[in-house]
């Protein structure tokens, strides 16, 4: 595995880099108890930012300031619930870390943490997820240098080993 890539079992808000990802809703709005905890920690000047933000289709991402996270930035991707695949959930999926890596690239983001999209509550195959997953990160890796570190943050060793597999699908 290149050394800019790492797959870990953590705390997203524990990790030490410039930007984490929430998958996040078009409203922007915390619903999940991920997303709440994140806003609790970022502080109220989050939900205020977030308010006057425009709401975000699926498939896309949007950028806010970390306040008193430790990360300087948050990303909020919207992934889409899936649907059996026949509603163009891969390559909405997709298009969502593609944003990630051009908001990435446009802040000139040196280091990020992206935990699964689309996995828990919208009911994403997760093996199909790491595969797209992996392999936009393989794809925007090559086209930014300037990323120094992705960590890729699950929740369990299964997380882990899913994207450890989908990693050497994509380089095999």
């Amino acid at each position: 595995m290149p050394s800019r890539i790492e797959i870990i079992q953590d705390d997203i808000l524990n990790l030490p880099v410039q930007a984490i990802v929430l998958p996040s809703t078009p409203t922007l709005k915390p619903e999940t108890a991920e997303q709440q905890a994140i806003y609790a920690q970022a502080g109220p000047k989050l939900a205020q930012e977030c308010a006057h933000v425009a709401s975000c289709p699926i498939g896309q991402a949007r950028i806010t300031r970390g306040y008193d996270l430790g990360a300087n930035f948050i990303i909020h991707a919207v992934g889409p619930v899936w649907g059996g695949g026949e509603a163009d959930e891969d390559q909405q999926l997709a298009s969502c870390y593609s944003q990630i890596f051009e908001l990435v690239k446009s802040f000139e983001i040196a280091s990020i943490a992206i935990p699964p999209i689309s996995t828990d509550e919208k009911g994403f195959p997760p093996q199909r997820a790491a595969h797209i997953a992996m392999k936009e990160l393989i794809s925007h890796l090559k086209e930014n240098p300037n990323i120094g570190r992705i960590i890729l943050c699950c929740d369990d060793e299964a997380s882990i080993q899913t994207y450890e597999a989908a990693f050497d699908k994509c380089t095999s």
